[in-house]
């Protein structure tokens, strides 16, 4: 399910053009896989030789160290690409995607208005299956966002945060932001702004924190207060970004890079496969066990 996720995100971001920059972290050390998936699907041409093609300037990068942390997911992964960031002086507004969110190219646009800091409202779709394990995803809002006011001069200004409020960790939160909802400038990784009030608290880097903490405490170090966050999307009216709550079946066996071979003897394929199926059914009805991941070829 990563790689269709991976695969999708690339094509994305080969549509908003060369300003972008992805950092691509594996823990602990980088993939011949995921190597391969960013030569042909961020690299290369498609079509091959294509002289309009877009290409995606990207880095693969390890972190070479492995996290123990439960709730503490990715936080060497994102630490590792600010270092990169910040080791370098590459100017321009820090995002950190996940790979099974979605997104409108409109987002990328927002980013350009970025003095300092911004937030936005995330939408959030669950599986029926997932609401019906959990009750109280029926009486929650789709969408976290920042609440927004206009000020005595006439700006905007935010001041609160619709959230679950049956995540009680959540909402005792200082921020309550996805790790999609806010984007920074770099610059912030390396200089203190006036109009911060002296913020961020360098180094400006993810903490160990407990399980919805993550993201509140890296804005903690990052802007004083909420009323310091530039609210984006038409003043967090519009959602630009959804988070997807989908993932694949684990027990399923899945092909390697989604590459299919055909069988050197289909007919002798076809009656194999169609005695194991028979046999599984079999299995499933007489011992009352779960249905068998058998593979079947059927040819009409």
């Amino acid at each position: 399910m990563q790689v269709i996720y991976f695969i999708r995100l690339a094509n994305y971001l080969r549509s908003l053009g060369p300003l972008v920059l992805w950092l691509v972290v594996e823990a602990p050390l980088k993939t011949e896989e995921t190597a391969e998936l960013l030569r042909v699907h961020a690299g290369a041409c498609l079509p091959a030789g294509d002289p309009n093609c877009r290409r995606i300037n990207y880095v693969h990068l390890e972190t070479r160290r492995v996290e123990t942390a439960k709730w503490n997911k990715a936080v060497l992964q994102r630490n590792t690409a600010l270092d990169f960031i910040e080791e370098r002086r590459i100017q321009g507004v820090v995002y950190f995607m996940d790979d099974d969110n979605a997104y409108l190219p409109q987002l990328f646009l927002e980013f350009q208005s970025i003095q300092n800091a911004g937030v936005f409202p995330v939408g959030f779709l669950y599986p029926d299956e997932y609401s019906r394990r959990n009750r109280h995803i029926h009486h929650t809002p789709t969408v976290e966002r920042p609440l927004v006011k206009r000020t005595e001069s006439g700006g905007l200004q935010v001041y609160g945060w619709e959230t679950f409020e049956w995540f009680i960790s959540k909402a005792k939160r200082k921020f309550n932001v996805d790790m999609g909802g806010f984007a920074f400038r770099s610059e912030l990784l390396w200089e203190n702004r006036t109009d911060l009030l002296g913020y961020p608290r360098h180094p400006l880097r993810f903490e160990a924190s407990w399980q919805g903490q993550l993201e509140a405490t890296f804005l903690s170090r990052l802007v004083p207060d909420a009323s310091h966050l530039e609210p984006l999307a038409n003043g967090c009216t519009q959602v630009l970004v959804w988070h997807l709550h989908v993932e694949a079946n684990r027990q399923h066996k899945y092909p390697i890079g989604w590459r299919v071979p055909q069988p050197t003897d289909l007919e002798r394929a076809d009656e194999f496969d169609t005695w194991r199926f028979i046999v599984g059914r079999l299995r499933h009805r007489i011992k009352g066990l779960g249905p068998k991941d058998i593979p079947f070829t059927y040819r009409p």
